[in-house]
């Protein structure tokens, strides 16, 4: 990821006066810095939660399927900045649940996690998510894909 120095010059005045959080990301106090994290196997829920919360020091909040997944936003959408979501769910979908978040809450980033990105051929679905990370996801570029998005949010 290439940044423009607009980018680099936006990021340090919103890092100048922040502090170091553990592994070296910045550890900020913002209402609106929560993640949510949609994932119908309940052990990625406890894994990315996990892994933010120690990592990045951020709230996550955690849904089995898009209908929890909204009915965690009705109650937290004025704390959440970004949400990561599963494709593939029985039910209703991850592509299903970005589109109600865009009706509703357009200000949160959503990111589609999946296993099965190379089969993701959906021109609209992809156009609606703001990303998307594979799983097995590499840590390293998760830590950072969330924590550049909480800072954007400040």
């Amino acid at each position: 990821m290439t940044m423009s120095t607009e980018d680099l010059d936006q990021l340090r005045s919103l890092t100048s006066s922040m502090q170091h959080g553990p592994s070296g990301f910045f550890s900020i106090d913002n209402p609106s810095t929560d993640v949510l994290f949609v994932d119908d196997e309940i052990e990625s829920c406890k894994v990315f939660k996990r892994l933010i919360e120690q990592r990045l020091g951020l709230t996550v909040h955690t849904a089995l399927s898009p209908a929890h997944a909204l009915s965690v936003l009705h109650t937290h959408a004025d704390k959440i900045c970004m949400m990561v979501t599963d494709i593939r769910m029985p039910v209703n979908d991850g592509v299903w649940l970005v589109e109600q978040v865009r009706k509703t809450w357009p200000h949160i980033t959503c990111v589609y996690s999946t296993a099965y990105s190379a089969h993701v051929t959906n021109k609209d679905a992809m156009a609606l998510a703001d990303g998307i990370i594979e799983k097995p996801w590499d840590t390293k570029h998760l830590l950072r894909l969330v924590n550049m998005t909480v800072l954007k949010s400040a």
